[in-house]
């Protein structure tokens, strides 16, 4: 892992000792940002799959990053990796 990925890990492991927001947690932070975030796209291949191919590993046939509502307590939009045309 490179420095960045290992800096922005610890300062969320920080942040969310420090502003605990109701029953948010950091692995709702982990699941908002692992795949689509472009700061934590360093990444993508050596720790995690592609949008994209994570989504075909589930059996559909195209994945995208989208804007949605981010279930992380720092941020109250995220880009998320979202599946479609589940295959049969």
């Amino acid at each position: 892992m490179n420095k960045l990925m290992i800096c922005s890990i610890v300062a969320i492991l920080v942040m969310s000792s420090v502003f605990p927001r109701g029953d948010a947690s950091i692995l709702d932070c982990w699941k908002t940002w692992s795949r689509c975030s472009g700061w934590s796209s360093g990444g993508t291949g050596p720790v995690w799959s592609s949008c994209q191919d994570k989504c075909e590993e589930k059996g559909y046939n195209t994945g995208k990053c989208e804007l949605v509502d981010s279930n992380c307590p720092f941020v109250d939009k995220a880009y998320q990796c979202r599946c479609y045309g589940k295959t049969s």
